[in-house]
């Protein structure tokens, strides 16, 4: 009997342990990783970077709202129309879609969501390998527009591959 308690109370030990590690996982902020130029000098934006699965489902949901030239860069393995939508989002965005170098569309003013109900989707005119989030207003503010070149190097000065 004394065996069965020591193994349940390891059990729900491990089982709270591994709880709050996930949370602590799926709930703490993204690394600052990554400088996106956008343009010949017309935009810089400082990136959180979402490249993993979890990190991309996550994504801005829950997430205080970005400073001025800050967003989150999304990295995909392959160019595709992906999916994007609001769930949990806190304030509005706008959606730099990107494949390879260049920008192939932009999803301006994406209201954050109100209410209940089905949340609508985003999807780019054309495939694209990355995504970039930013503050609603951003890319009208900076002149950003379909066919402008886009860099990401790493905070340690070297080109993020792609």
């Amino acid at each position: 009997m004394k065996i069965m308690s020591t193994v349940v109370w390891i059990s729900l030990i491990v089982l709270v342990g591994a709880a709050v590690a996930s949370f602590w996982f799926v709930y703490s902020p993204h690394p600052v990783g990554a400088i996106v130029a956008i343009g010949d000098g017309l935009a810089s934006v400082k990136v959180e970077v979402a490249a993993s699965p979890l990190a991309r489902m996550r994504g801005l949901s829950g997430h205080a709202p970005l400073g001025p030239d800050e967003g989150m860069l999304f990295l995909f393995s392959s160019s595709q129309k992906y999916s994007f939508w609001m769930k949990d989002m806190k304030f509005p965005i706008d959606i730099i879609w990107i494949d390879g170098t260049r920008i192939v569309d932009i999803t301006e003013d994406v209201p954050a969501p109100s209410g209940q109900g089905a949340l609508p989707t985003f999807r780019p005119k054309q495939a694209a390998n990355a995504v970039l989030e930013v503050n609603a207003g951003y890319a009208r503010q900076h002149g950003l527009a379909a066919g402008l070149t886009v860099s990401v190097v790493g905070i340690d000065g070297k080109p993020v591959v792609r």
